[in-house]
């Protein structure tokens, strides 16, 4: 079983018990990545889910974000 789950739920409450809450979006944004345990990248537009992302994900999942400069196809062809 993968550790993600277990992983995402003390970080929700490690961050809660830190910083006091949690933003509203946060389980769903957790979610998304978690979707992704079993990529071998996950992608994303949105930079604030670096800080997350390599905490749930395995390191075999590459973690990238858009920068909105470069088109689309082309970033996306330079992951691999």
């Amino acid at each position: 079983m993968p550790l993600g789950p277990l992983r995402a739920d003390l970080y929700s409450n490690l961050r809660a018990g830190t910083r006091g809450s949690n933003p509203a979006d946060l389980v769903d944004d957790m979610l998304h990545v978690l979707q992704a345990i079993y990529s071998d990248f996950y992608v994303t537009g949105e930079n604030k889910q670096t800080e997350y992302a390599s905490l749930l994900l395995t390191p075999r999942t590459k973690v990238s974000i858009y920068d909105l400069k470069t088109p689309i196809d082309e970033w996306l062809l330079s992951l691999v």
